[in-house]
Formats: C-alpha cells, structure tokens, sequence
C-alpha cells in the first residue's frame, strides 16, 4: 500500500486485515471516530460502519458522556461527526466546546438542511465538513479520506516525537 491508509486497497481488505494494517501504520494505536447524535437507530449503524473498517467507534446520544470522552481521550480520536440539531444543544455550540479542549481533532457536522448563514458560520467554527443527513457510506469513506489522513499523519508525528525522548 501506499504511505496513504484509507486508499480503495485499504476498503478491499477484511475487517481483521484492516484491524493489522492500522495497529501496523499507527504503532498499535487504536483510532477512534466519535459521533454525537440523538437517533440511536443512526448510532448502531454508524457505529458498525467503523467498526468494518477496523477502526473504534464512540456513537452516543449524551453530550455529556461525548465531551468527557473526547477529553480523556483526544491522542486517540480521529475525527468527531456530530448532528447537527439536538437538545439542548445544537452542533455548533457542541463544536465550540470541543474546540476549548481539542481543537486539532477535525470535527464534522451532520444535517438535513444547510444554508448559507450556517456554511459561514461553519467557517468560522473550523468545521472540516457538512455532511447530508442521512449520512451515504459513500460519503463517509470519502471524508475518513480527507479528514482522516491529515490527522493520522499529525498522530504518527506526535509519536515519533514522543519516541525521541
């Protein structure tokens, strides 16, 4: 494979395949892809999409258990996808307190709708991606893609870094 991970010859290999390559690439580090949502349906699908791919899922509806999470365990998450409209608070405000403690961690938006006032906004938040609600596997892949490699690149950094001391 090429120094990319989530490549087509990434998505062609079995689950427990996928699960060796990544500890292989990534010094045995497990990666997770948190996702915030309030459809439980919608967090069991997700949840077994990333776990085909031989990655960590952490899909809960509590923002509460998300953002603890996310604190305990920033070295580790690849990216975060939330929804966009929950109780009793909306994906941006989740984004800004994520920000406060783990500002790298791209952080993707999910939505029915989106308009201009929120693209902007979007913007301003740092936000990597608005992803149409009901989220396509397609799409998915395509954001591990760009979201993921950045990030997998800037964790192998750290550990390098860490390494050398």
């Amino acid at each position: 494979m090429s120094n990319k991970i989530f490549t087509s010859q990434f998505f062609d290999l079995s689950v427990k395949e996928k699960k060796e390559y990544l500890r292989k690439e990534l010094f045995g580090l497990d990666l997770t892809i948190v996702y915030l949502d309030d459809e439980v349906d919608t967090l069991n699908f997700f949840a077994d999409k990333v776990n085909e791919l031989g990655l960590n899922a952490f899909a809960s509806s509590s923002i509460e258990k998300t953002l603890d999470y996310i604190a305990n365990n920033k070295a580790k998450i690849l990216f975060i996808i939330s929804d966009f409209k929950m109780l009793p608070l909306d994906g941006f405000v989740f984004r800004e307190k994520v920000r406060e403690m783990a500002a790298e961690i791209p952080f993707a938006i999910l939505s029915a709708f989106v308009d201009r006032e929120m693209a902007l906004k979007g913007i301003e938040l740092k936000i990597s991606a608005f992803i149409q609600k009901p989220m396509k596997v397609s799409t998915f892949f395509e954001l591990l893609q760009k979201e993921g490699e950045p990030r997998v690149e800037a964790l192998k950094d750290d550990f390098e870094l860490l390494k050398s001391f």
